[in-house]
């Protein structure tokens, strides 16, 4: 029930990129889900599904942003 956890290490990769291109939170889901190299990037499998962007903004409040600028 509910969705599934995101791993950390696909989490921090995910915030990489999304930092790196400046993009949203859905484009960002969008462009992986669409790119086999981001995938690959962020340890997703071609048959797993990409974390919905609420998940992210919710991993992004609860750890905050300045810990997520920080890693970046």
């Amino acid at each position: 029930m509910g969705r599934p956890s995101v791993p950390m290490e696909t989490y921090l990769r995910l915030m990489f990129l999304k930092h790196r291109y400046q993009l949203g939170y859905e484009s960002l889901c969008a462009e992986v889900s669409d790119s086999i190299s981001w995938r690959r990037f962020c340890r997703i499998d071609i048959d797993e599904r990409v974390p919905h962007p609420t998940a992210l903004m919710k991993i992004t409040t609860r750890c905050g942003e300045q810990a997520v600028a920080a890693l970046n």
